[in-house]
């Protein structure tokens, strides 16, 4: 059922491009779901900080069927609510923090409802990583809010396959209460 011949790309977030030092936080008006996507799946690596122990130099994919979401994951996620969808993805992703709700809240990855007061990690590298010495990621809180985590702060996982396309729906809606059941 779980595609274990998938890749999921691990292009860095260029962390001196990046950084608010006044905020010590990500910039993330730099940081669209697009422009994550593109980052995401770039060949910046490693610099001066060693990147995560699954991710090579010469290689920024990582093998395996199970992974963790992208931050650009959670921007496409959102139908934007009244603001509109595209009007969501052409902001930075820290919704919350700018008080965008429409767009937080109507992100069926990131909405309150889902959110259960964790932080969750992405598969997404930061380097240089001059705040931590390895391994640093981004992390993503509820509405968007992006930020760097070491790799050994409280977190929760947010477990994310890639199926065969053999797999259907075949009941359920999704939700906690009525979970997806599949099918091959």
């Amino acid at each position: 059922m779980v595609d274990s011949e998938a890749v999921w790309n691990m292009g860095a977030v260029d962390f001196d491009t990046t950084y608010d030092s006044n905020s010590e936080t990500l910039n993330s008006d730099l940081l669209t779901a697009d422009a994550f996507y593109e980052t995401e799946r770039g060949q910046l690596v490693g610099s001066s900080s060693a990147p995560p122990a699954w991710v090579k130099r010469d290689d920024p994919t990582y093998h395996n069927g199970i992974g963790l979401p992208y931050p650009s994951d959670f921007g496409y996620a959102t139908t934007g609510g009244t603001m509109g969808r595209k009007n969501c993805l052409e902001k930075g992703l820290d919704w919350a923090e700018k008080n965008i709700y429409e767009c937080a809240d109507n992100d069926w990855l990131g909405s309150r409802d889902n959110y259960r007061g964790m932080c969750y990690w992405s598969m997404t590298p930061v380097t240089p990583a001059p705040l931590y010495t390895v391994g640093s990621m981004v992390g993503i809180q509820y509405g968007g809010i992006i930020y760097i985590d070491p790799g050994n702060m409280d977190g929760s996982d947010l477990p994310t396959a890639y199926l065969n396309s053999s797999v259907k729906i075949t009941g359920g809606s999704g939700t906690i209460g009525s979970p997806y059941t599949l099918s091959l």
